[in-house]
């Protein structure tokens, strides 16, 4: 089943950014406080944040480790109601406390892998479980381009990268599940894009 992105940011930047580096290497086109704001009832502000942390507590005791991805189901809880008909939420921290995480040079990537992953595994439980909603369009910000101060550049490129690579995981799977050194050699995640300068 395809799934419809949606990528926006309030960087104006980040968006031309994106836009070349899906250009250049997507093959084919295939939690914060204003989320809270939208998706809490007005009587209950800090709803989202309850529900999300009774599911990080089932998952991962607590601590949903960075670059990970959890969808946090909305229905049945006081967030169902929302005016976006927004079913899940899906969490991918790319830090433990709030604080920069420029040096960690693949975390954009590790968190659109896993988003991948995840909506790929909720979509095939979906397919087979009426109860379940299948996934079809994400909405989705910048990674880690606030606190985290990861460049526009550096999110653009690893976010394409996640998806060309994880196209290529999906249609070439004979490779991807047997990889070697000299695959893996093959899916850099340094690359150089036209508006790159060196």
């Amino acid at each position: 089943m395809a799934v419809n992105f949606t990528l926006f940011d309030v960087s104006a930047g980040l968006v031309d950014l994106w836009r070349e580096a899906f250009t250049v290497l997507v093959p084919c086109r295939v939690f914060d406080q204003v989320l809270s704001d939208q998706l809490s009832p007005p009587t209950v502000p800090d709803a989202l944040t309850r529900v999300a942390q009774r599911v990080i507590y089932e998952r991962w005791r607590g601590y949903a480790p960075p670059g990970t991805c959890t969808l946090i189901p909305l229905l049945g809880t006081f967030c169902a109601g929302n005016p976006f008909s927004c079913r899940y939420v899906a969490l991918c921290p790319t830090m433990r406390l709030p604080s920069s995480v420029v040096w960690h040079k693949e975390i954009v990537y590790n968190c659109v892998w896993s988003l991948l992953v995840e909506i790929d595994h909720h979509n095939a439980r979906a397919a087979t479980d009426p109860g379940l909603h299948p996934i079809r369009s994400v909405v989705m910000t910048g990674i880690g381009t606030g606190i985290g101060r990861i460049s526009p550049k550096q999110c653009a490129k690893q976010t394409a990268l996640a998806f060309a690579h994880y196209h290529a995981a999906k249609t070439r799977v004979a490779t991807w599940s047997a990889m070697t050194w000299a695959d893996i050699e093959q899916y850099p995640l340094n690359v150089h894009l036209p508006s790159d300068t060196n």
